[in-house]
């Protein structure tokens, strides 16, 4: 559950029971746009992870970031993310035998922030995104199932056994091989994920006008 709101919004908004109302009378909720006030806007950002099912809980969450983009004066596009809470360092894994998730996260935050080098004279968008800890992608979770491992050093000769039992039942061509592919030589694969939210933007009219 992600909730993003942005305005001349109290900076103890979190510890108010009725969070969600005040934001809205306060403020604007993502997907709306903002104009120059008094004083800097404030960011009100509140998240819970995914309770999961009874079967399978939902994965704990690593950090929740703020990305920002602007055209700075000499008119180049700029972007720049914040951590504004948890950590890449939290230690969270998993276990390279069976994919368990090891080690914990954040079950939820709340803040209000501030950009620190807001430029009221920028026009801008802010948008929260939310990381969980790393899982296995599903086919790692296929692989394992089949008795290839893709962390193990032997991967290769695990599936080639693989592969053997599943053309003896009738399959045809490379079946598991691709289970170990190596991350390495393939910019884009992983056999880890990061499951991701993000919120749609809000928008930062500046003071210069049209």
């Amino acid at each position: 559950i992600l909730r993003f709101f942005a305005g001349d919004l109290d900076r103890e908004l979190c510890d108010s029971p009725d969070l969600i109302r005040h934001a809205y009378e306060q403020g604007v909720p993502m997907g709306g746009e903002i104009t120059a006030g008094a004083r800097p806007p404030r960011f009100l950002i509140s998240v819970h992870k995914d309770a999961g099912t009874l079967q399978s809980a939902g994965t704990d969450l690593q950090r929740v970031q703020i990305v920002k983009g602007w055209v700075d004066s000499s008119g180049t596009a700029r972007e720049q993310v914040f951590d504004i809470a948890g950590t890449a360092d939290n230690g969270a894994t998993v276990d390279p035998q069976n994919c368990a998730r090891v080690g914990r996260g954040l079950q939820q935050a709340c803040t209000v922030w501030e950009d620190p080098r807001f430029n009221a004279g920028e026009d801008a968008f802010y948008y929260v995104r939310v990381l969980e800890n790393p899982t296995c992608r599903w086919s790692t979770l296929q692989c394992q199932a089949a008795g290839v491992n893709p962390f193990a050093k032997d991967c290769t000769a695990l599936a080639e056994a693989a592969t053997a039992r599943a053309l003896d039942k009738g399959a045809s061509g490379d079946v598991y091989g691709k289970c170990c592919t190596d991350p390495a030589k393939e910019a884009f694969y992983s056999p880890l994920i990061q499951e991701r939210a993000w919120s749609s933007p809000i928008w930062y009219k500046s003071t210069k006008g049209p």
